[in-house]
């Protein structure tokens, strides 16, 4: 990726789903409408501004991210120090990137102002203008969401068997992101303990999945009632053989 791909699209584009939501919400007149619009552009125009101010610092930082993305495609040898170095540049370049992207959202959120500025006092008494999401941002409502909603049946033993599966599901997806492998830099914390492709999150996977595999929800959760009140019944009247 070079500095001419970096246009700030993923702002621009959850800014302006921010303001049409925020036009949809509050019901603003036309003049609001045609105001909240030329805030955007406003704004638009200062991200813009911004990446132009920043080109060779960001052109320069894309540079060194494809030298260490090289560097690390070349391979070498697995020395601790070599394995310390690419850690140390990587942490480098986020806080980098970080620091830019802290900005930007800086002024997402004074964009954000702007838009309620538009608003009338009775408008303002609906609530505030809603956050532009990005799609990190969603990503992370969702995976937050999710999980709350699998602990939670999992807890009142509400479709316990899915809920276990679900969970599973997610520590998979954190064992091949995060292998416990002896090779992958950085180690574990000391406070984790050492492993070997047993770790914590494999022994949770496997507990869920064993869970998953057990009618424990009947046993002490609402799935006994459901089971109670509708499984048996159903699988009786189908014909099927079941103890109660």
């Amino acid at each position: 990726m070079t500095v001419d791909q970096v246009a700030g699209d993923i702002y621009l584009d959850a800014w302006s789903g921010q303001r049409d939501a925020a036009v949809e919400k509050f019901g603003m007149s036309d003049q609001q409408a045609h105001e909240a619009r030329r805030v955007y552009r406003q704004y638009a125009a200062s991200v813009g501004d911004y990446f132009a101010e920043n080109r060779d610092d960001i052109a320069a930082y894309f540079g060194s991210l494809d030298r260490f993305e090289q560097a690390k495609a070349a391979g070498g040898d697995n020395a601790a120090y070599r394995k310390k170095r690419n850690w140390d540049d990587q942490q480098l370049l986020r806080a980098e990137a970080n620091a830019w992207l802290g900005e930007l959202d800086a002024m997402g959120e004074q964009y954000r102002l702007a838009l309620g500025d538009v608003l009338d006092a009775e408008q303002k008494a609906k609530g505030v203008v809603p956050t532009g999401l990005t799609r990190s941002d969603l990503m992370d409502f969702a995976v937050t969401w999710s999980l709350t909603a699998i602990g939670f049946c999992m807890i009142i033993g509400l479709c316990n068997r899915l809920a276990c599966l679900g969970g599973a599901g997610f520590l998979v997806a954190v064992l091949l992101t995060q292998p416990p492998w002896p090779l992958i830099y950085p180690p574990a914390p000391d406070v984790v303990g050492h492993a070997l492709i047993v770790d914590k999150n494999f022994v949770e996977m496997m507990a869920m999945l064993a869970l998953a595999c057990l009618p424990v929800g009947r046993w002490g959760g609402l799935d006994a009632f459901l089971y109670r009140w509708f499984g048996w019944p159903l699988m009786k009247r189908f014909g099927f053989s079941c103890d109660e």
